[in-house]
């Protein structure tokens, strides 16, 4: 009988072996089937994730050629802004110049005017004094003649 025992002992393990072979086989079937969806989640994942990256450089590219732009148009007004002044400023430079000229005229001839007043005041004072002149020599001549009466 322990021959028989035996030979189903064997055939129980033998059973369970192949039960645990089967489940083995169920298990690593499913870690495959994991696996592989593991692997299409992440290549999906990366290609949408690379899709993303090239749809973000698109736009950063985008923003880039319109700041470009932006930025070249301020320079634009920029550069037509600071020529206006700088023609603004010419145009300044050029009236204060006249007016300067005009007033620098003016008081050159107020100036003539005032030498002239000046002369003909000096003049009129050097006949003054030449006449005082003549009056004092002629009372100095005097004052000798009384003297030398006296």
């Amino acid at each position: 009988m322990s021959g028989e025992k035996n030979p189903s002992k064997k055939d129980q393990i033998e059973v369970l072996l192949e039960d645990i072979n089967g489940k083995m086989k169920l298990l690593i079937e499913g870690h495959q089937a994991l696996t592989e969806r593991m692997d299409r989640l992440e290549e999906n994942f990366n290609q949408k994730l690379d899709e993303r990256t090239a749809q973000i450089r698109g736009e950063i590219l985008g923003v880039r050629k319109e700041l470009k732009q932006d930025i070249e148009g301020v320079r634009k007004e920029l550069k037509n802004e600071i020529g206006q002044v700088r023609n603004n400023v010419e145009e300044v430079r050029k009236e204060l110049k006249q007016d300067i000229g005009g007033v620098r005229g003016e008081l050159k001839k107020e100036i003539q005017g005032v030498k002239k007043e000046l002369s003909n005041k000096i003049g009129k004072l050097d006949e003054k004094v030449t006449e005082a002149l003549k009056k004092l020599n002629q009372h100095e001549k005097r004052i000798t003649k009384i003297e030398e009466k006296i």
